[in-house]
This record gives structure tokens, sequence and C-alpha cells, in this order.
């Protein structure tokens, strides 16, 4: 009876197995059945076919273009949802039904069309662009958020090259160049201002838009925008009640891909293999290999990553922002916040910024418009004396066999046997410190004037000044390291950085500009667009550094007079340089 049931329910089993492979048939021959061969014409507004449109299906893999003609085939299910695309025309949907040709009318997308793009000394519309120019808007910037500007650029502009150095707080070293060429042109709300660093100083919540101009588009700024140019738009205000914006940002990073590295037992396993190899003799016996494997008192595994470097560190941004106007005038202001606390657990690793920026707009007259640009920043990195990459890498030299600490003494750091212990590298109080501060300002003040008697014709002058303060401080602290002697119960002092030593160093550099413009568009017959711009531009930058550095005979305060005169170092220069065009 029972091997009755149990042939009954095998059978069962089988049973439903064929009607579900015959459902899956049926359902597959009836989708096959109600497939349609859709032709179709893809034209515009004057009924002029459209070629090279996008027709994708909603079935995976199922899409083509229209040809010559506009005409395009596809097979399809009835039901498919068909997406009809092309550039500078709005997008549409169809769904397939039992009809087999169909005619599709794209509209233009006008308000594409005529976006402006902000080009060498003025604007133009995107529909009129010949030259190589890419733009990027800020809601596109800042769905990205890191202390760099650059960072957030990555990866979302055509021809953007961005290679990132290093991931030290504060050190902006990212290489950023325009199809593979050298540093571009930056230009800020239409002065050339400084490099990549500064450009990567930027709080990204102010920006309206960056236009990134390649090869010959960047022509019209002269020979130093042979490698391009950047060009970068701060917000303005507008006509209606004020905005208040708070944009909050908390986020983390992690070190990624860092090579595991032998522990003690592993080493020590590996040496003894190459000197048997070698020279025919183990490094240890079988015994004491074996005590550094079950990690005996005196034979522990030392990892000094995992005493210097956190797992993660946590990054902050803020923006407070104010954004508003009248008839008369227009406003935007912000004032924001960020903060990097880099991946040591000394904590002695970090940078800050402080940044405000205020731009208004005020018609004086009809026809007669000014312009106040203002911006300022306050930033502030601090690091041990050593780099950052100097600690990392005496993580990754020294073997697992020295122990962290001489006899396991908190008070006597142990001295390694393949570099410097990177335990007292990463401490700020115990080896020095480096210092950067940097204060800078940013002014532009525009005057422009329609000329009401001939239509389309503008005249417009320009002043900007810029003042960057930088400073260094940096202290490099006489320290030691320990070797314990077992036999004699004592510590062996090794000293390093002696003497002790003081550096400061100081940097100012200001520019002037100031650009005369006349610029003429006007669009003829609703058809024929006309625009020329006449520049002249002069530029003056001048810049002012000295340095100083003292060695001291005992350190107690880190001044420069504290320090002693003996073999005291000190120069400065200044430099000056003007621009025509």
């Amino acid at each position: 009876m029972k091997a009755r049931i149990c042939k009954e329910k095998h059978w069962n089993v089988h049973l439903r197995f064929f009607l579900v492979m015959m459902g899956d048939l049926l359902f597959s021959v009836s989708v096959l059945a109600q497939s349609n061969l859709i032709t179709g014409k893809v034209i515009d507004n004057a009924s002029e076919p459209i070629i090279g449109a996008s027709i994708q299906s909603s079935v995976v893999g199922k899409g083509t273009i229209s040809n010559m003609n506009g005409d395009f085939s596809i097979e399809v299910p009835v039901g498919t949802e068909l997406t009809i695309s092309f550039l500078g025309y709005r997008t549409q949907k169809i769904k397939v039904s039992d009809m087999r040709s169909l005619v599709i009318k794209l509209l233009e997308d006008t308000q594409a069309l005529d976006e402006v793009v902000v080009v060498g000394y003025g604007v133009q519309k995107k529909e009129s662009l010949t030259g190589a120019i890419s733009n990027i808007k800020n809601d596109e910037i800042i769905k990205t958020k890191a202390t760099s500007l650059a960072q957030s650029l990555e990866g979302k502009v055509s021809g953007l090259k961005i290679r990132q150095n290093d991931g030290e707080p504060g050190q902006f070293r990212s290489d950023i160049n325009i199809r593979g060429l050298g540093t571009p042109l930056f230009i800020i709300d239409g002065i050339v201002r400084d490099g990549a660093n500064e450009f990567q100083r930027l709080n990204p919540d102010d920006i309206e838009s960056i236009s990134f101009l390649k090869d010959g588009t960047a022509a019209i700024y002269g020979m130093n925008s042979a490698n391009g140019a950047i060009v970068v738009t701060t917000k303005k205000g507008y006509k209606g009640k004020a905005k208040i914006s708070l944009s909050a940002n908390w986020g983390w990073s992690k070190p990624t891909n860092i090579p595991r590295m032998a522990n003690a037992a592993q080493y020590m396993e590996l040496r003894n293999d190459a000197a048997i190899l070698g020279e025919g003799n183990p490094l240890v016996t079988k015994e004491e290999l074996e005590l550094w494997k079950t990690g005996a008192s005196g034979y522990a595994s030392t990892d000094l990553y995992d005493h210097v470097i956190k797992n993660s560190s946590i990054q902050q941004q803020y923006t407070l922002s104010l954004q508003g106007g009248s008839d008369i005038v227009s406003y935007f202001g912000s004032f924001s916040y960020a903060s990097d606390e880099g991946l040591l657990k000394s904590g002695d690793l970090g940078y800050e910024k402080f940044t405000f920026r205020s731009n208004t707009d005020i018609k004086i007259a009809k026809g007669l418009t000014a312009g106040v640009n203002l911006a300022g920043r306050y930033d502030k990195t601090s690091q041990p004396w050593n780099s950052f990459y100097e600690i990392f890498k005496q993580t990754r030299v020294n073997v697992p066999t020295v122990p962290a600490y001489a006899n396991n003494n908190p008070d006597y750091l142990a001295t390694q046997s393949m570099g410097i212990n990177p335990i007292a590298l990463a401490d700020a109080d115990m080896t020095g410190y480096h210092y950067y501060y940097n204060k800078n300002f940013q002014s532009t003040f525009t005057l422009k004037y329609e000329v009401p008697f001939v239509q389309g014709l503008s005249i417009q002058g320009q002043l900007g000044y810029d003042y960057n303060h930088n400073k260094h401080k940096g202290l490099r602290k006489k320290f030691s390291t320990y070797t314990y002697a077992i036999e004699t119960d004592e510590y062996i002092e090794n000293e390093y950085n002696n003497p002790s030593m003081i550096q400061v160093n100081n940097n100012e550099a200001s520019r002037l500009d100031m650009q005369a413009q006349i610029s003429y568009n006007r669009l003829f017959n609703d058809t024929h667009n006309v625009s020329a711009t006449l520049v002249y531009e002069r530029r003056q930058e001048k810049s002012d550094w000295s340095n100083i550095e003292r060695k001291f005979d005992l350190l107690t305060y880190d001044e420069v007079d504290y320090a002693g005169l003996k073999d005291a170092v000190s120069g400065g220069m200044s430099n000056e340089q003007a621009f025509i065009s």
C-alpha cells in the first residue's frame, strides 16, 4: 500500500512538471504569435525626416535607429512600450498596438536649445555652439560630496581627466587636464585666477555652472589657454522672495586595497625557508619557530598599521545660503564650513575650511547695472612633521617580529630594525608638526550699460582685485626610541631629528585685473543671429615670499626667537608680472 501511494505521488509530480512545461511553451507561442513587425517614420515639426533618432523597446536588447529617410522597423510584442528620442527634441513614448505603421512627430525641446552656456568673455546659446565645449550644472556637481571640487567632477565631463595623487586632507594635489594636455586656465566669474590648487578649494554649493573650453574654443584667452580653459560661474540672485537654504553633509571614508602583511609566524617561516634555500641552514630552530606560531611570551606578532591607522575618517560639509531679489537688487550670499579629520589615530592629521560669498546685482538706471562679487576663504591643514605617505610606508617596511614598545612598556617606543617606529612619526607632540594657513579674498566689480539707441549693443567695464596669504609653520622635534637589554634590565636610547628645528614661511600674492568690453548681439528676422565681442584686458600680479629656519640648542617654545642663531637660514624674493591682451 505504501509503495502504491509513493508511486502515485511520483506520477503527480511528473504530471505537474509536464503541465508547467506545457504552460511555458503555450505562453511562449502566444507571445510569438502576438509579436508585430512595426514600421514607422520619425519626423519633426516641419514634417522633415529625423535621421538617427533612437527607438528603444522595453524588451531588453530590442532597439534601432531611423535611417536617412527617417524610417525604421522593429519586431516587438503587442503592448511593448517604445521610447523615441533625439538630441534637441522632446522624448516621446508610445505603446505598440495592432497598428503596423507609425508616424511619430518629435517636438523641439526649445528649453534645451535656448539654454545658454558660458564661453570666453560671455555666453552663447547651446544650439549655436560649434566648438568643443562641455558644461555641467550645480545639481550634477553636488551629487558627489568631497572636500575637493575636483573629486566631485570625476567621471562627469567628457574629456576631463582628473588623477588624484593622494587622499591626504588639505593637500589638493589632483592633476586636472582636458584631453590629456597640461594644466588648463582657470577663470572664475570672468577673471583668470589661481590654478588647480585654488580651483579645488571652491565650495561646490556656490557654483552655478562650469564650462570646459577645449582646443580652439579657449583661444580667446591667448597663449596661456593652450591647454584649454575651465570657466566657473558662481550663483546669482533672482527676482522673488528670499530663499534660505541649508545644505548639510556628513560622510565617512576608509582605505581600500590595503595589502595584508605577514604576521610574525608567517614572516619567520618565510625567512627560515629563504635561509635554507640560500645558505643551506635554517635561520631559527623548529622549536623557536613553534614559539612564534603559538605567540608565546616574547614571541608575539606586531601590527604597526593597527597602532597608527584608523579604519575610517569623518568628513563634514555645511552651507547656509540666502538668495532672492527685487526689480532693483538681486543677491546671493553663503557661508560654509568643511572638515576632514584624516586617518591617523593620533588625530594630528586634518583639514578645516571656512568660506563666504556675496554676489549682488543693482540696477542703477535704465540699462545701467552694477555687480559686486565678494568671496573669502580661510583654511587650515595640520599634519605631523612626517607626511602621511612616510608614516604609512613605515607600517609596511618594519617587520612584525619587533614589538611596538620596548619590553611592552608603553613609556618606551621600541626601535625598529628596518626603519622608524611609525607610532612616533604619527604623534605631533613627539616628533613635531606642520601647520598650513591660507587666507584668500576675491572681489569683482562690474558696470554694464546697454546702449538704448543701438539695439543689441552693450558696454561693460570690470575690475577685479584678489589677495592671497599663505603661511606655513613647521616644528621638527628631537625624539627617541628604545631597545630593551634584558641582561642589564635597561633601555638603550636611539635619538632622531637632533637638533630640533623650526621653520616659518610666508607668501603674499595679489592680482589686479581690468577689463573693457564691447558686445553686440542681435537677432534679425527671427532667423539670423549676429554677435561680436571686443575686449581689452590688463592684468598685474605680484608675489612676495620669505622663509626662516633655525635650530634649537634646547627646545623650550616653538617660536623663532627661542631658537639658536647658529646655522640659521633665511631667504626671500618678490616677483611681478603683467599681461595685456
